[in-house]
């Protein structure tokens, strides 16, 4: 990403001085692409990805003060990664730079331009958080940490990263994604007990039909949400080509999704939690963990807005959210 670009998410942050830390795994993502004779697959892109890194990319290029606590490999696929971060305006005081080597990700997309992953973890940097190389105390600009996905699954690093959140939680919003990995997680009776417990530590939980019938297949998923909801301030399902459910305060909320051409599903729905971060920190700022002055309106326009965002990622090969000059109305006509 250019300079200029950089510059322009830089330039074009929220008014209220909040800023929303994202704590997670940075991924190179190897991307099939077509040969000299138009087969797909026969050729492999390498594109910056990951669930965490994606989101803080799109909050920042949305205009929301960013920082990314990740632990980076020291290798090139490491350096890349961290010049994709800072060149897209995200802050990177919290980022470590570690020996061990990068995360990949090898995509395989289906027709419907579908993703699914097989992922390279054993070892690598991401997931070897200790409790002394995370910060004790967040600066107090920061409102919302945002966590989930295979950082806050795989050991032994996620135990770290749970204690983060539960400190978080007692003054700030905590947001959850689990971007649920099935192949990756083990046993899935126990990672649905781990997931309950870090539902009771979240204030926004937004969870894809996808994630939860993969962890509930024995029971109705939205059921499931809905009792999430008894808990959580806010809860929030994408549900594909059928738009997003938002669960608050007793009140059920749809939104469509927004038609468009999919060139592949990466960063979608990553950037759906970015752009309804931004869309909540933009009305109600600074948020408080109960979430309180939300109505239903604004839970409403910021899932609005990251339907289109998520739309506009899905347009575009790979993780590539929108800046916020796209999401304006008139914006592509």
């Amino acid at each position: 990403m250019g300079r200029s670009e950089a510059a322009q998410a830089e330039g074009c942050h929220n008014d209220s001085g909040a800023s929303v830390m994202v704590c997670g795994e940075a991924v190179m993502d190897l991307v099939p692409g077509p040969d000299s004779q138009g087969r797909n697959g026969a050729t492999y892109r390498a594109l910056p990805g990951g669930s965490p890194a994606n989101t803080a990319v799109a909050l920042a290029r949305l205009g929301v003060p960013t920082y990314f606590c990740g632990r980076l490999s020291s290798d090139a696929l490491g350096d890349r990664l961290y010049s994709h971060l800072e060149a897209n305006g995200v802050r990177m005081r919290f980022v470590l730079r570690r020996p061990e080597p990068s995360t990949l990700a090898m995509v395989d997309l289906q027709r419907d331009g579908s993703a699914n992953y097989s992922l390279y973890v054993q070892g690598t940097s991401d997931f070897q958080w200790t409790s002394q190389e995370l910060p004790n105390d967040l600066p107090a600009e920061i409102s919302v940490l945002h966590v989930g996905s295979l950082a806050l699954a795989l050991a032994p690093g996620s135990a770290a990263i749970e204690a983060l959140m539960a400190a978080a939680a007692k003054k700030r919003v905590v947001s959850l994604d689990p971007n649920v990995r099935p192949a990756l997680i083990g046993d899935l009776s126990r990672f649905r007990a781990n997931l309950e417990r870090w539902v009771d530590m979240a204030h926004l939980v937004k969870v894809s039909l996808d994630d939860l019938e993969a962890l509930y297949w024995d029971q109705d998923p939205l059921q499931i949400a809905r009792r999430w909801a008894d808990r959580v301030p806010l809860v929030v399902v994408t549900l594909g080509d059928k738009g997003a459910l938002a669960l608050h305060l007793g009140q059920e909320i749809g939104v469509p999704a927004n038609p468009t051409p999919v060139a592949d599903t990466v960063g979608a729905g990553d950037t759906f939690s970015a752009a309804l971060i931004e869309g909540l920190v933009a009305h109600a700022s600074p948020l408080s963990p109960g979430l309180e002055g939300l109505g239903p309106e604004v839970v409403a326009q910021a899932m609005e807005g990251a339907a289109r965002a998520a739309a506009i990622t899905c347009s575009r090969p790979g993780a590539d959210p929108p800046w916020r000059a796209e999401l304006l109305p008139g914006a592509g006509r």
